[in-house]
């Protein structure tokens, strides 16, 4: 009966450690897999940004070549009126203010 019980009791001891190792193995698996998606959504977030980051520099070029065009639009539009203005004067120079 003795040889029976302590049978028994190994055959339980053993099983329990069985269910703690396979236990400890889900355990572990969960653990790689949440840690995989988790490096996952970290990368797909790291692409959005830098994706974001591209987009902007992208906008950012473009509104600075707009500027500069418009910039450069406007000194020419400015020249035009400096020297029409110069013209102006100096036929009301010549004319005395009286015209043609």
């Amino acid at each position: 009966l003795c040889r029976e019980l302590y049978i028994s009791r190994q055959s339980t001891q053993d099983e329990m450690q069985i269910m703690r190792s396979s236990h400890d193995h889900d355990v572990q698996e969960a653990k790689e897999r949440a840690e995989q998606d988790f490096r996952a959504k970290l990368k797909a977030v790291d692409e959005m940004y830098l994706d974001n980051i591209h987009k902007l520099q992208a906008a950012n070029k473009y509104l600075i070549d707009k500027y500069s065009k418009a910039r450069l639009k406007y000194k020419r539009v400015k020249n035009r009126f400096i020297h029409a203005e110069t013209q102006l004067g100096q036929f009301i120079n010549k004319t005395g203010g009286k015209g043609a």
